[in-house]
């Protein structure tokens, strides 16, 4: 059998010395094509673009005169079109996006993107700031219901500054909680298993499953474990031919040829 590596020592230096830089090259290339660019961003442009700044916002304080700007929006709002009692009148009191989000028969039907409900009093001041920017408001609305064994009431509600007018620009119940719907009675003790799950936002984030992580680290440990095994084989080559030099003491060299004394 034909020797695979080559008897001289600098030679087979420098054939695992090839052979580890082949490998590692090969790993480099894997891991830049198995590995994805999804790190999102914006896509640069050229350089004559304008480059578009956000400002962040600074939020105001609801002033005493912004306050009962409000109130006296909800005490009409509220028992138009929460309360059902005629929301087509309600137009005064609405932004143009609201207002559009219904055809004008949808209003004086009821059938319009305001939740419904059934609150107690003519007045309807509770209310807290969820956040306040000049001319755009968000608060929570707390109304207590007309029935005491209906729960409360909350929603959170969208305020536009309009000239000198806050409108409703948007709504939704945020939810209800007390009144005797929320005491439900326990017919069984069956305890049920919490479930989880998981949401994924934004779509691919780059993330590799382990099984192609594998590979590049696969490729990597190559590097040591070729001169590892190429190193090991000749010195068990090498020893086999000591251990063969010690078994036969008397082989010896053929003695040089005399020379003619003539």
């Amino acid at each position: 059998m034909a020797r695979v590596l080559p008897n001289s020592p600098r030679a087979r230096r420098r054939l695992l010395v090839a052979a580890a830089l082949l490998v590692a090259a090969g790993a480099a290339v894997l891991v830049v094509l198995l590995i994805p660019n999804n790190r999102g961003g914006i896509a640069s442009s050229s350089g004559t673009d304008t480059v578009q700044l956000v400002q962040r916002r600074k939020q105001i304080r609801v002033t005493p005169r912004m306050r009962a700007s409000v109130n006296a929006l909800f005490d009409q709002f509220v028992p138009r079109a929460i309360a059902r009692q005629d929301p087509a009148s309600v137009r005064p009191y609405l932004t143009t996006n609201l207002w559009r989000q219904a055809t004008p028969a949808e209003w004086r039907a009821g059938s319009i993107p305001v939740p419904p409900y059934d609150p107690a009093g003519t007045t309807f001041h509770g209310w807290r700031a969820v956040y306040a920017f000049p001319r755009d408001v968000s608060v929570e609305l707390t109304l207590e219901p007309r029935r005491a064994r209906d729960p409360v009431g909350s929603f959170i509600v969208g305020l536009k500054q309009v000239g000198s007018r806050w409108l409703v620009d948007g709504i939704y119940a945020e939810g209800t909680h007390g009144g005797e719907s929320a005491a439900a009675p326990a017919a069984t003790t069956t305890a049920t298993a919490p479930t989880t799950t998981e949401h994924v936002v934004g779509g691919s984030r780059g993330r590799l499953s382990d099984v192609w992580l594998l590979v590049p680290l696969g490729l990597l440990s190559l590097i040591v474990i070729v001169p590892v095994v190429v190193f090991t084989g000749q010195w068990l080559n090498d020893r086999r031919v000591r251990q063969r030099d010690r078994d036969n003491p008397a082989k010896q060299l053929p003695p040089l040829p005399r020379r003619d004394p003539r």
